[in-house]
């Protein structure tokens, strides 16, 4: 994000995207299949890691320099549990009309908290 000058009125706001902008992530977490009777680097694995599936939806509305509407992905990933944290390896695929160039499909990667409210 480049630096932007403070105390700028919403008609000068142009933040690349759009000025409403919401989305929805949901996500199905399921272990390894491996053997609940495992013992030592199994039963750690079928512990940590997870395999996932998601679906996103979002939206952009009053948009500056894309196409305003909602957009739908899919994808599988991975999840490897270090408490507190996460560390998340995604391939999505999205649907419907393009936001930007490139091909529909992406890798992603990201860290998460794993803690409560």
């Amino acid at each position: 994000m480049l630096p932007q000058p403070p105390f700028r009125t919403p008609d000068e706001i142009d933040d690349g995207l759009g000025r409403q902008v919401w989305a929805l992530q949901n996500e199905l977490w399921i272990p390894l299949p491996l053997s609940e009777e495992s013992a030592g680097l199994k039963a750690m694995l079928r512990e940590k890691v997870k395999l996932a599936a998601f679906v996103d939806v979002g939206g952009i509305g009053d948009a500056t320099d894309v196409e305003p509407g909602t957009r739908v992905g899919t994808g599988l990933g991975l999840r490897l549990i270090y408490n507190p944290i996460v560390f998340k390896i995604d391939y999505g695929y999205g649907f419907g009309d393009k936001a930007t160039g490139g091909s529909r499909g992406k890798f992603y990667f990201g860290i998460i908290s794993n803690l409560p409210f």
